[in-house]
């Protein structure tokens, strides 16, 4: 498993080392310093008592006055590993033995640092304590140097001596300097310090591994699982649980994750149910409201196939009374020549032009029939190549009694350049009809109708039907199209909105142009062929 540099673990382990760094790093620098401050301790313990040892050493020697002899011992001992200098001073600060010859007779400044803690202000201090009797500075070759100075007094039997006589008030006869090298305690400082950093950072690095380690495995190894399981179930995978391994806040979160990719896929499961019941349901639905929308085109077609029945009965009855008066003839002529038994020149001839209208006006009133028989004859809907221009004319002739009923003029125009469509035939003629009586309707007694045929954009083909009727509003026009709306007494309210329907069905659009008195302007515009009849082509 990958370890990033981003990860929560890794962050953490990285603040961990840093803060245990820190940790031991200000315990190092407090142990350096006390352990320094405990060595210095020391060589100023260890000078304090060879300046003891030596005043005590040279004090029988001092009595006798051998100055030969107490240079010896001085000598010998300063060159003790970690002595740099032994010096006398007298009571006027004259260096009066040394291990080193050239200062011996040379006078020290009793304001120097050596001297400022016994001789603050005119008069020497008689007693100082061993913190004041010490300074550290620097030897040059020698590195850091502790120098003690240890006062010789004025004893009794130093006082009553006869080799010199010192009074008895003077309590300080002089001082002995001792001077030692502090390097051997710089050196275990360093060795110190250099062996407790490379402990802090053995330790600083094992810590980080051991945290890094249960970090690896406490932390990041099951908040990755999460993370995976997390993209997992916004991937949709509902079905994927993570392995509880501990009974920790983690291991309480992989279960609340796991508890809730149940829920979800439990959620999904029902919606996927209530999904597939709602489109069953949704196709119920749209079979009745297909079988709806048949039956409203029936229902419409049934309502247009009465008013033209009634224009039926009336074009019939012409013929059917030329065909009664034309056979009563016929008959009265075969009784006369039946009584006279043989016919006149010219009689023969006329006979055939009678029975020639008989079979003509019968032929008419078929051809009636038959186009009032096509409109209602119920049909499934079909989509065929024809042509509009033909489509359009006939079924101007099929209302034409309703104009010569009310007296309407009419204009019929069909351009040449007409393109065929695809289209079902039967609806688009009564898509026609009712918009061709609507606006009959609408005209009353005195009018024209206009109908142009003619190609629009992109192989479309556009019919207009206009009348000079009494107009609509805008309020009218937003509604004209709903089904059951309408302005007459006994309308039905359904003609314009099941031609509105056939035409959509087929890919078309219909408009309106009206205005309050000022005639009505429809809009029927076809495309070559129905969408359905395009994917046709396309597979």
């Amino acid at each position: 498993m990958k370890f990033p540099a981003r990860a929560l673990a890794f962050r953490v382990s990285l603040l961990l080392m840093a803060a245990v760094a820190l940790i031991l790093g200000l315990f190092g620098v407090w142990v350096a310093r006390d352990s320094r401050s405990q060595l210095e301790q020391t060589v100023i313990e260890h000078a304090d008592q060879l300046g003891d040892v030596i005043r005590r050493s040279t004090r029988s020697l001092m009595f006798r006055n051998e100055r030969a002899e107490i240079f010896e011992i001085i000598q010998a001992i300063g060159e003790q590993p970690g002595i740099v200098r032994v010096r006398i001073y007298d009571k006027e600060g004259r260096v009066r033995y040394s291990t080193q010859a050239g200062e011996v007779g040379q006078e020290v400044d009793k304001t120097a640092e050596a001297c400022v803690n016994c001789h603050r202000g005119n008069a020497p201090v008689p007693d100082i304590r061993r913190q004041e009797r010490y300074r550290i500075f620097d030897g040059g070759n020698h590195g850091r140097v502790l120098g003690m100075i240890v006062p010789i007094r004025n004893e009794p039997t130093c006082a009553e001596a006869a080799c010199h006589v010192h009074p008895a008030g003077q309590r300080i006869l002089g001082v002995l300097d001792v001077q030692m090298s502090l390097a051997q305690v710089d050196e275990s400082r360093a060795g110190l310090t250099t062996r407790m950093a490379v402990s802090a950072g053995v330790t600083v690095v094992a810590l980080m591994a051991l945290s890094t380690l249960l970090l690896l495995r406490l932390v990041y190894r099951p908040v990755a699982r999460l993370i995976v399981g997390t993209k997992r179930l916004g991937a949709g995978n509902l079905a994927d649980r993570i392995p509880v391994a501990s009974g920790n806040e983690l291991g309480e979160l992989a279960a609340s994750f796991n508890t809730m990719a149940g829920e979800l896929s439990a959620a999904r499961t029902e919606l996927e149910t209530w999904t597939h019941t709602l489109e069953e349901r949704v196709a119920q639905k749209s079979r009745q409201l297909e079988k709806v929308q048949a039956d409203i085109v029936q229902v419409e077609k049934m309502a247009s196939l009465g008013k033209l029945a009634a224009i039926v009965a009336h074009e019939i009855n012409n013929p059917l009374a030329a065909i009664r008066t034309y056979a009563h003839l016929l008959l009265k002529r075969e009784e006369r020549f039946a009584a006279r038994k043989e016919r006149k020149e010219g009689e023969e001839a006329e006979r055939g032009q009678i029975l020639g209208s008989v079979e003509s006006e019968a032929t008419r009133c078929g051809e009636i029939v038959k186009q009032l028989l096509q409109f209602a004859r119920p049909s499934r809907p079909r989509a065929e190549r024809c042509d509009l221009g033909d489509l359009v004319t006939g079924t101007v002739r099929l209302v034409q009694h309703q104009l010569d009923v009310q007296g309407l003029r009419k204009t019929v125009a069909v351009s040449e350049d007409l393109p065929p469509i695809v289209c079902d035939p039967q609806q688009v003629r009564q898509a026609l009809v009712a918009v061709l009586m609507n606006a009959c309707e609408a005209m009353g007694s005195d009018g024209t109708l206009s109908v142009d045929a003619r190609a629009g954009e992109n192989g479309w083909a556009v019919v207009e039907i206009r009348d000079t009727g009494v107009g609509m509003d805008e309020e009218t026009q937003k509604q004209v199209f709903e089904p059951f709306f309408t302005t007459k007494e006994k309308g039905s309210g359904i003609g314009l909105s099941v031609a509105y329907s056939i035409v959509r069905a087929h890919g078309g659009r219909v408009t309106l142009d009206s205005r309050p008195g000022a005639g009505t302007t429809v809009r029927i515009e076809l495309p070559p062929q129905p969408p359905e009849a395009a994917a046709e082509e396309e597979r």
